[in-house]
């Protein structure tokens, strides 16, 4: 059931395992006051930290431990097949949205350090105010500010797109990633994500038209020339380079 539910929600199995740790930590704690809990989903068991008598009373925990006193802590280790029927049920009820939101802080964690970056992605849906890409594990969104006049045929659904990162943002369980084809930073970084140890930087742009390139590279290089006609047939317009001392 476990890996089932992984392969039709398509989330990381980190992320379920810690999700329902947390969730059945929770829940034991919640309904039934226990102090602390260690939840071990290889022997599906769980075992839970009493404190005698702030969180059972002495009269009770006997029943688990017969020498123990006031002050001391009882564990209490239950199978998952064993759990209280209420425990069972606050599980089942949490638990859906702290995978949500783990999975949620996950991605943005991911993804905000991707801002001024650029990333491939194949285009998933566009209509006349959004084009949607699928990065992956994350779908990204590119309003209509953010196109490229003359390209529309680079939107269609299936094509392979390259897109610079503008923004994350998240709400709740729900993280947003908002790209451009637009922004003057796209062409720079294609080149810094291409030669990486040297600078590059765009001074003017005119998206589809032309762009201005500062880059501390040799102008011969072999290796700019073919990096240069690469992102040229990405970007289709006229890459103009110069050089600037280091």
């Amino acid at each position: 059931m476990f890996t089932q539910f992984i392969k039709e929600t398509g989330l990381q199995e980190d992320t379920v395992k810690t999700a329902l740790k947390a969730a059945i930590t929770q829940s034991l704690l919640d309904c039934l006051g226990a102090y602390d809990c260690i939840v071990s989903l290889e022997d599906r068991t769980v075992t839970g930290v009493f404190r005698v008598p702030s969180d059972m009373a002495v009269e009770e925990a006997i029943f688990f431990n017969t020498a123990v006193v006031e002050n001391d802590v009882v564990t209490i280790r239950f199978s998952f097949l064993n759990l209280p029927d209420g425990v069972v049920k606050y599980c089942g009820k949490i638990f859906p949205r702290m995978v949500l939101d783990m999975d949620a802080s996950q991605k943005y964690s991911e993804w905000r350090p991707k801002c001024g970056t650029v990333v491939e992605g194949i285009v998933k849906d566009k209509n006349d105010e959004v084009v949607e890409i699928d990065f992956g594990q994350q779908n990204g969104f590119m309003l209509k500010a953010e196109w490229v006049h003359g390209e529309h045929d680079k939107y269609k659904a299936g094509k392979p797109l390259w897109v610079y990162i503008l923004r994350v943002e998240r709400n709740g369980a729900n993280v947003k990633v908002f790209a451009s084809r637009h922004s003057r930073n796209l062409v720079s970084c294609l080149f810094r994500q291409q030669l990486p140890w040297h600078k590059f930087f765009c001074v003017r742009r005119m998206p589809g038209k032309h762009s201005v390139i500062l880059t501390d590279c040799p102008l011969d290089d072999s290796s700019l020339k073919a990096v240069k006609k690469e992102i040229k047939e990405e970007v289709g317009e006229r890459l103009v380079l110069s050089r600037f001392s280091a």
